[in-house]
């Protein structure tokens, strides 16, 4: 995860800190505030705001839609792939 985030220029690593094993630290990239559409890094939801969120209807019915769309994505390129691969060997 944290490879792609720093790939897609969303996180940059910041330094290390000064504890035991000295961690790498990451920071947001101006990248990520555009990416997620934020003015400000404080514009993010609180961890409390983000309980409520997750537990409201609307969201679990969206987040139901969204897997079912890359769900039914998944399920065509396979069956894309399928007949390529078939139609190729003969």
């Amino acid at each position: 995860m944290i490879n792609t985030l720093l790939e897609k220029t969303l996180i940059t690593i910041k330094g290390r800190a000064e504890t035991i094993g000295r961690p790498l630290i990451y920071g947001t990239t101006p990248e990520f505030l555009k990416y997620f559409g934020l003015n400000k890094i404080s514009d993010l939801p609180r961890p409390r705001e983000i309980e409520e969120i997750v537990k409201d209807d609307d969201f679990i019915e969206q987040k139901r839609k969204i897997m079912m769309n890359e769900i039914e994505e998944n399920l065509e390129s396979d069956v894309i792939n399928s007949e390529d691969h078939d139609s190729s060997a003969e």
